[in-house]
């Protein structure tokens, strides 16, 4: 995913599914870490538990 573009309405879709397909290839490294994302010990642990990928995904959206 291209990160110096705005969202537009014709990138929006192709982002959205390239999303959506990181986030199926992962299933085996989520599914993994259930315990962790069910009862954390810290929010720390918790945050540390999504794929990278993802973390940095949901940290540019609120954090830029």
């Amino acid at each position: 995913m291209d990160r110096s573009s705005n969202f537009k309405p014709e990138t929006s879709k192709p982002t959205g599914e390239a999303l959506g397909h990181m986030i199926w290839k992962s299933r085996d490294r989520i599914y993994e870490k259930k315990e962790i994302l069910h009862n954390p010990n810290s929010l720390e642990n918790y945050h540390s538990a999504f794929p990278s990928f993802l973390i940095e995904f949901f940290d540019g959206l609120f954090l830029h």
